[in-house]
């Protein structure tokens, strides 16, 4: 992905969205797209359906095993796997309600 940033903003802008649409850097400077630029894209991944767990178990566990390979990646190397994962989890979250 040629501006591999902007898959970032569209993950931290859906992560946002599930936590209720807080503001940026929370849960300790992690929902921000400079962090998911550096390799988090998976811990975002994950706080963001922290609240849905109890209530969607299996979907949320299917979700997280499915893009455990982010784990540690910068998104200048996967840029376009964050965008798909981010539009993914936008849908996912769609059918939870949010």
């Amino acid at each position: 992905m040629e501006n591999y940033h902007q898959a970032s903003l569209y993950l931290e802008t859906v992560a946002r969205r599930a936590l209720g649409g807080v503001e940026r850097f929370v849960l300790g400077g992690t929902i921000n797209s400079d962090y998911i630029d550096a390799g988090g894209a998976f811990t975002v991944i994950v706080a963001a359906l922290s609240p849905y767990y109890q209530t969607h178990r299996s979907q949320v566990d299917q979700f997280i095993e499915k893009h455990l390979h982010l784990e540690g990646k910068h998104a200048r190397e996967a840029g376009s796997e964050i965008q798909a994962a981010a539009k993914e989890l936008s849908s996912l979250l769609e059918t939870f309600g949010v």
